[in-house]
């Protein structure tokens, strides 16, 4: 993002910080959006307790804890693109991969993360199911759940729908995180993101798992004052019962550069409804 661009933003910093301080987070999930570029210049003191997720290339704009990939490496994660070499370039602590991009492509092999992540990142990589809801259906429809199993396995998958942000909050709270807290998904009209055609699905998602959370004693809050999802931003309950946890260690920096290049294109699934993506979840290394 240019610093013309970021500089209109900065204002909101102040903001960002006083909701990340009230809500007591113990993890954060950022986008690409405009306000996740505000992250390094976001007190320290607030983000170093914090267990930071992002997806595909969010991680050039600070070092993460948790990285998931969604996305198959082509078209605008190409291995000619910047954005595919910021992530194989990253280090952090996890990797979570969809598995339909990880070792099952027969007919595209080269495209999946298999094939293309280094050897020295394959041990921290778990290839994870998501149970994904269509992004074309009506968003009164939309009604994701925390604790729904796979009928056939009986696994307890998380939620999607149309933004790999939504998937690494569900994944964050199944991995113990309690308090999670979402900056990065504005969904801004001229920014062009291709997720805007799902917008409201995305406003309705995040909205629903935000109370289901809520309804089991955590919580997701908006970090963001711009966001154009309203559904999610008006959403206010009551403060949360349940206790901060004790988040993980922050991570070292990795072999990312803070260099801007273009946003996220999100992965869509046109399933019927909701449907598991994958078969199973099975550690990678």
């Amino acid at each position: 993002m240019s610093a013309f661009v970021l500089d209109r933003f900065l204002q909101h910093i102040p903001e960002i910080e006083r909701r990340i301080a009230d809500n007591r987070l113990d993890s954060i999930v950022f986008g690409v959006g405009p306000t996740a570029w505000l992250l390094p210049w976001i007190d320290p003191g607030l983000l170093a307790p914090l267990r930071k997720w992002t997806s595909h290339d969010g991680c050039r704009i600070i070092p993460a804890n948790d990285l998931v990939l969604m996305d198959p490496a082509y078209r605008s994660l190409h291995p000619d693109t910047v954005r595919y070499q910021h992530i194989v370039e990253a280090r952090p602590d996890r990797i979570w991969c969809i598995d339909s991009a990880w070792d099952n492509s027969k007919k595209y092999p080269e495209l999946v993360w298999s094939k293309h992540l280094h050897a020295e990142v394959l041990p921290r990589v778990t290839v994870q199911r998501w149970r994904v809801w269509n992004p074309t259906i009506a968003p009164h429809a939309i009604d994701p759940k925390l604790d729904m199993p796979d009928p056939k396995t009986g696994v307890i998958l998380p939620d999607t729908c149309a933004i790999s942000p939504a998937g690494a909050c569900t994944l964050a709270w199944l991995q113990g995180c309690r308090r999670i807290g979402l900056l990065g998904v504005d969904m801004l009209p001229h920014h062009g993101h291709p997720s805007l055609q799902s917008h409201c699905q995305v406003d309705a998602f995040l909205q629903r798992i935000a109370q289901r959370m809520h309804e089991a004693g955590g919580q997701l809050v908006n970090l963001s004052p711009i966001t154009s999802l309203k559904a999610f931003r008006s959403w206010t309950p009551s403060a949360s019962s349940s206790v901060p946890t004790s988040g993980s260690v922050t991570p070292g920096p990795n072999k990312s550069s803070n260099t801007a290049f273009v946003l996220a294109r999100p992965a869509t699934f046109p399933l019927p409804g909701c449907e598991a993506a994958t078969l199973a979840t099975k550690s990678a290394s």
